[in-house]
């Protein structure tokens, strides 16, 4: 009887232990160069791995996973098209790993840890389906692609990863600003397009040369819409009055 209730004492704390470590894991904040997530995580880590039914990451698990997304890995923001959109564009956000389709076994290995964080995450009262992502096959390239667009997984994956990233760190911080963005966009043309120039930092990071849609081709066709008209008209005012002041 004794050691039931031990273990269930332990079980306990054990969990909530993992649920305030969760939490700061997630809200660290940084500290010069540094991450405090970076520090913590090896707790957090290890007990989450303590929980029965939890398998969790371990940090070399985590450390594999964010050298392979620096080295054969893209951290996207693209802005689409969309006529059926109010403001008639899409922000898409993919974290995407990619490897020869011979290798397309290691990109499985990858999906399947990545997976064990959603898993963990549904356990302890997260919304959304099991897994993240899928694997393709582009075409006759010999080329195969893990990618993840689920906006919430993205922000997922990219929050836990982020501590451990080099090369794509930048990128990835910038892509966690857009989404945390995007629930107070609404059908405000001025707060979008604050997003998409975010995206072109994206691309620009990614040194992207075949984008055709940037924030410039989204402002100039909301100016030709009635509110980016009175916008532009109010702006020109603005302009010319400062203008008119410097000169004085």
């Amino acid at each position: 009887m004794i050691i039931i209730l031990g273990l269930f004492i332990f079980s306990v704390i054990a969990a909530l232990s993992y649920v305030i470590g969760i939490i700061i894991f997630w809200e660290a904040p940084y500290v010069g160069d540094y991450d405090i997530s970076y520090v913590t995580s090896n707790l957090i880590l290890s007990v989450l791995t303590s929980i029965p039914g939890k398998r969790g990451l371990t940090l070399d698990e985590l450390n594999h996973i964010a050298g392979f997304l620096d080295g054969d890995g893209s951290v996207i923001a693209q802005i689409i098209r969309r006529k059926d959109y109010v403001l008639k564009f899409q922000i898409r956000l993919t974290v995407q790993f990619t490897q020869h389709t011979k290798r397309r076994w290691f990109l499985e290995h990858i999906k399947d840890l990545i997976d064990l964080l959603k898993i963990d995450l549904l356990k302890i009262g997260g919304k959304g389906k099991p897994g993240m992502g899928w694997i393709r096959n582009r075409g006759e390239s010999e080329v195969s692609d893990y990618v993840i667009t689920d906006t919430q997984d993205v922000l997922t994956v990219l929050r836990i990863l982020e501590p451990f990233l080099v090369i794509k760190k930048k990128q990835a911080g910038l892509v966690i600003k857009i989404i945390e963005s995007l629930p107070s966009v609404g059908h405000s043309q001025v707060a979008f397009l604050e997003v998409a120039r975010l995206t072109d930092q994206v691309a620009q990071l990614n040194d992207s040369k075949t984008r055709t849609v940037t924030s410039k081709v989204v402002e100039d066709n909301f100016l030709t819409t009635p509110e980016g008209a009175a916008r532009s008209v109010v702006q020109q005012v603005i302009d010319g009055v400062i203008e008119e002041a410097n000169s004085k």
